[in-house]
This record gives structure tokens, C-alpha cells and sequence, in this order.
């Protein structure tokens, strides 16, 4: 009669795909698996992004060739669902509906800026640990969007002060118009009635206040048509403010 035999203890470093897979294997073998992951999560790349209705995978969506592929082998053996990828491969939001493609033209863009920024920061700054503990693509896309994030809310505050600032211009000048188109009037009637005077009396000093009424009310057009020019470049000013809004790029 064999002696029966206590299994033996294997230790498994890191749940990621590979650990997993490693640790189910042995486990079938018969050996006792303990599993050690530094994360408070499993799968390592294979991770999903989710920010309220979005939901985003950072890693492991695609198997690139099934034959003799060790990956295809894995996914069949734990019954994983496997789709193939057309050429056509259309996206769908949360809700099931189809993503325009221009939007997931964009979408992809914008990962592709994030893979590349994190990868700046891992090989450029060489930031791959955070409190000792190693930073992952998955929480290194996380602080840069994060980052991109506040920095668009730093945009949106300076965008709002500069629109309030455009906005109280206006008003001002606005009420310089108002003033002046007033000042205008007065002025326009001061020259009606010397006007008059000089064109009925045909005295010196009627003709003279006549020619300085004319030069006043000149020199109002004058500073109005400036105004309005100002005033244009002010609206312009709010309607560009408007179309430019800071918007996140994601």
C-alpha cells in the first residue's frame, strides 16, 4: 500500500493572466496553489475602465491568431466566449447603441495619445513605482486622465473668467454707446437750430457757432464709429469665447 502524501505548496507571484493560468494548471496537477498579488484587484493588463456610463478596456481584448496560439488554448479550456474580429468591427456605447465613426475614429486617437503618454512616463520620466509599489498601465492611464482632467477644469475656470471679463466689458460699452448716442442727439440739435440761425440771419458769429456745432457734432460721429468698431471686436471676442469652450477629449 502506498503511503499517501500531503500535495506540494507552490507559491504563484502575481494573479495576472499568466499566474492564473499558471496556478489552474497546477492545481489540476494536484499541487496546493497559493496565489500573491501586490494589487487589490486580479487579471493585471487585462483590466476595465469604468467612469460612470463609459467602459473602457485597457488590456487583453484581442487574441491575434488562434493557431498554436497558447492564449486560444487557455480561452477554450475555461470556456471563454471568443468573437471574431471583422474587418468592419463597429462599436457600441453602454446602452447598445452603434458609436458613429467618426466618434470612434476619435476615441481611438485618444487612446492612442494616452498608450503613448504612458509610455513617456514609464520610459522618458521613468515613473513606474508609486509608494514602492509598481505602477501599472492600467492605474498610469488612470492618473493621466486624471491629470487631463484637472487640467481641463483649470482651462474651463480660466475660459469662465475670461468670458466674464469679455461680458463686463460690454456692458461697459454699451453704456458708452447709450451715452454717447444721447450726447449725439443734444449735439445734433444744437446744430439744427445754429443751422437755422446762420442760413436765415447769414451773421458772422451765427455762421461761426454754426461751423463749431458741425465740428462737434463730426467729432461725436467720429468717436461713435470708433465705439462701434471697439464694441464689434468685443462681440467677436464673446462669440469666439463661446465656440471654444474647454471640452474633455476623451
Amino acid at each position: 500500500i502506498l503511503e499517501a502524501r500531503e500535495p506540494y505548496k507552490v507559491l504563484v507571484v502575481g494573479a495576472g493572466v499568466a499566474g492564473l493560468a499558471a496556478a489552474d494548471q497546477l492545481r489540476k496537477f494536484g499541487f496546493d496553489v497559493t496565489i500573491l498579488e501586490a494589487r487589490e484587484r486580479i487579471g493585471g493588463r487585462v483590466a476595465t475602465f469604468r467612469k460612470g456610463p463609459y467602459v473602457a478596456d485597457l488590456g487583453a481584448m484581442v487574441i491575434t491568431g488562434l493557431g498554436g496560439n497558447p492564449m486560444a488554448t487557455l480561452a477554450t479550456q475555461i470556456s471563454m466566449d471568443l468573437y471574431k474580429i471583422r474587418q468592419k468591427c463597429p462599436l457600441y456605447d453602454s446602452k447598445g447603441r452603434l458609436i458613429n465613426k467618426d466618434l470612434d475614429v476619435a476615441i481611438e486617437r485618444e487612446f492612442n495619445k494616452l498608450l503613448e503618454a504612458a509610455t513617456y512616463v514609464s520610459h522618458e520620466l521613468d515613473f513606474n513605482y508609486i509608494d514602492d509599489r509598481p505602477l501599472s498601465l492600467g492605474h498610469s492611464l488612470e492618473l493621466i486622465i486624471k491629470l487631463q482632467e484637472r487640467q481641463v477644469k483649470e482651462r474651463q475656470c480660466n475660459h469662465a473668467r475670461r468670458t466674464v471679463d469679455v461680458q463686463e466689458e460690454l456692458i461697459k460699452m454699451r453704456k458708452t454707446l447709450a451715452e454717447k448716442e444721447e450726447a449725439i442727439k443734444l449735439e445734433r440739435s444744437k446744430y439744427d437750430v445754429a443751422k437755422s440761425r446762420s442760413e436765415s440771419s447769414r451773421n458772422v458769429s451765427d455762421e461761426f457757432e454754426f461751423r463749431c456745432c458741425q465740428r462737434d457734432l463730426l467729432a461725436l460721429f467720429n468717436e461713435y464709429d470708433g465705439l462701434i468698431e471697439k464694441h464689434n471686436e468685443w462681440t467677436k471676442q464673446a462669440v469666439d469665447l463661446d465656440d471654444s469652450k474647454p471640452r474633455y477629449e476623451k
